[in-house]
């Protein structure tokens, strides 16, 4: 029977019932803190990385290594543009990995289309909401597990992330 909780929560079910054992990143303001938090409750560790290409690059590893789609989380703006190249070596050796990033920004200053960022070099980009977001990371962690394999993009806010949901059980 479903049951009410956080977005965050239920993205940490996924990730858990799909084999992810740990998270690369270095968190954020917004979603990144809610989702490494849920994470732990569901066993799966999260490992602090010194830049976003570096962490990316560990979750593109870890995918090619173990075929369970890598996960990686950023910030938003900065952040995320710095996991590019990462994201570029998982589309270039077919190594499934998911990457998170806050956002879209609501403040001017950062506002621009991350999703149009990463489009060049993943299979997939979108923003998970609670209304479909259990039902759409399923199906992009088989989006990116299947042949050839890649990168996909998820932007995720931390109201979104805090907001309640079906679990995905």
């Amino acid at each position: 029977m479903p049951r009410s909780v956080t977005l965050a929560e239920a993205i940490a079910e996924v990730l858990q019932a799909r084999g992810v054992r740990r998270i690369f990143g270095i968190p954020g303001g917004g979603s990144s803190l809610d989702l490494i938090e849920a994470a732990g409750r569901h066993g799966i560790d999260f490992v602090l990385v010194r830049t976003e290409t570096a962490g990316a690059i560990m979750a593109a590893v870890t995918g090619e290594l173990t075929g369970v789609p890598g996960v990686m989380l950023t910030g938003i703006g900065p952040g995320a543009a710095s996991a590019v190249n990462g994201v570029a070596y998982a589309s270039l050796e077919r190594a499934p990995m998911i990457l998170f990033a806050d956002g879209p920004a609501t403040s001017l200053h950062q506002a621009y289309d991350q999703n149009g960022m990463f489009r060049p070099v993943t299979k997939a980009q979108t923003r998970l909401r609670p209304d479909n977001g259990p039902a759409r990371l399923v199906a992009l962690m088989e989006a990116a597990s299947q042949l050839p394999r890649g990168p996909v993009q998820v932007d995720l806010t931390a109201e979104d992330a805090g907001t309640a949901t079906t679990s995905a059980k």
